[in-house]
């Protein structure tokens, strides 16, 4: 695995204050704070050789569908139909990280290919992505979607699942010759989001996303706090 960058490389900088991963119900809250101390790595976690990978073994995968379970019913009070594995996990790749044996972190991305007619997991009811972002040329382009990120609370600020993870996600991009990601969530997971993907990916776009209607999505605390954000990959034209 090649070194993790510093992190002054990432777009930090110190007496900044953001948006960072809380134990709150929607993984966030406002911290005004001088430096980035609650984001430096825990050198008991960086001992134990935290491992990034892809995987679809099982051993792992369901381990961390467990974590998306407990973590989204706990902290979101999300309805059993958002939590099933569904046909989009079947052709699904999963960004893992572990310790030994155990996974501390996951999150979902799930491709599309325009000439095979799949739909991405939030494109249902009715919706579809090219519709939020009309000037984007969906049709012909393969594009994906990153869901389902959810971390044990314990290793929850450490960065290296952000910097790892869209380091990660550029390279399986780059092998598919995918152009567009899109990603879902609060406006305040977006800004951390935001800061880790530009060191891979141009930012096109952020558009509000009305899930209030969809029963599935309707207990979600950010329910009416949605958006879509849309990444291109910087080396697919």
């Amino acid at each position: 695995m090649e070194p993790v960058k510093p992190l002054d490389n990432y777009g930090f900088m110190q007496n900044n204050a953001f948006q960072m991963i809380d134990k709150s119900k929607t993984f966030f809250r406002k911290l005004d704070i001088p430096g980035l101390g609650l984001f430096q790595h825990d050198a008991d976690l960086e001992e134990k050789q935290t491992e990034y990978l892809w995987s679809r073994d099982p051993f792992y995968v369901k381990q961390y569908m467990k974590m998306v379970d407990d973590n989204y019913d706990n902290e979101l009070h999300v309805s059993d139909t958002f939590k099933k594995i569904g046909s989009n996990d079947f052709r699904s790749h999963f960004f893992l990280s572990k310790i030994d044996k155990k996974v501390i972190m996951g999150v979902r991305l799930t491709l599309n290919d325009p000439f095979l007619k799949y739909s991405l997991p939030t494109e249902k009811n009715n919706f579809n992505f090219s519709d939020l972002f009309q000037d984007i040329d969906f049709a012909n382009n393969k594009y994906c979607e990153i869901t389902k990120f959810t971390v044990l609370e314990e290793h929850r600020n450490d960065i290296n699942h952000y910097v790892n993870g869209f380091k990660f996600f550029k390279q399986l991009m780059d092998e598919h010759k995918i152009k567009y990601m899109l990603i879902c969530g609060s406006r305040a997971r977006h800004r951390i989001y935001k800061k880790f993907a530009a060191q891979h990916f141009n930012f096109v776009d952020m558009k509000k996303l009305d899930i209030t209607l969809w029963p599935e999505y309707s207990t979600i605390s950010f329910a009416h706090d949605s958006w879509a954000s849309l990444y291109q990959n910087m080396d697919i034209t």
